[in-house]
């Protein structure tokens, strides 16, 4: 297997335990701050023997929330990745942030373009699956719509910010391959 390959696989972990987490924990939010009434039905010939069970009355409200707390979560890591890409790119961080992450003891969080672009990449394909996911729900009716619109702006926005960034880095080594 090629060393790429390898470094996505490894950056794909993280996200894809949040992506399932954060579906667990927003189900488990809007069920406890709206007070929905929910149960645990048993399935004997299923891969999961223990599901729990909502009123068909709350299955919008509650896709709806969860799946807005899952891509704003989703979105929140890209974001955090982007961040890393515009602010802590050792190719261009600014040398007094170095000395303050220096004296912090942080200077493992500035990154080179292989690490950060590889998990960039990874963080917008899970980013993608989030809204994808989402897309089907607002497609079957049990998601409002609102919430993919929230959710692909706001990817729109980092990706421009992402984009920039490689765009800039790109210059930036096409400068020193001329001097």
């Amino acid at each position: 297997m090629s060393p790429s390959l390898v470094k996505l696989v490894d950056a794909s972990i993280l996200p894809a335990a949040i992506l399932i987490v954060a579906k667990a924990i927003g189900l488990y939010l809007v069920i406890s701050f709206l007070g929905l009434e929910w149960q645990i039905e048993y399935a004997n010939n299923s891969i999961f023997s223990v599901y729990p069970v909502v009123f068909k009355r709350d299955v919008g409200v509650l896709s709806t929330y969860s799946d807005l707390f899952v891509i704003l979560v989703m979105l929140a890591g890209y974001g955090i990745v982007t961040f890393r890409a515009t602010h802590l790119h050792n190719s261009h961080i600014d040398p007094k942030l170095v000395v303050t992450l220096a004296k912090l003891n942080f200077l493992g969080l500035v990154k080179d373009s292989y690490k950060i672009y590889h998990t960039a990449a990874v963080w917008i394909l899970f980013s993608l699956v989030a809204i994808i996911f989402t897309s089907y729900n607002v497609i079957v009716g049990t998601t409002a719509g609102w919430v993919i619109i929230i959710g692909l702006l706001i990817f729109a926005g980092i990706t421009v910010a992402l984009i920039r960034d490689i765009e800039d880095e790109i210059a930036r080594a096409k400068k020193k391959l001329i001097l």
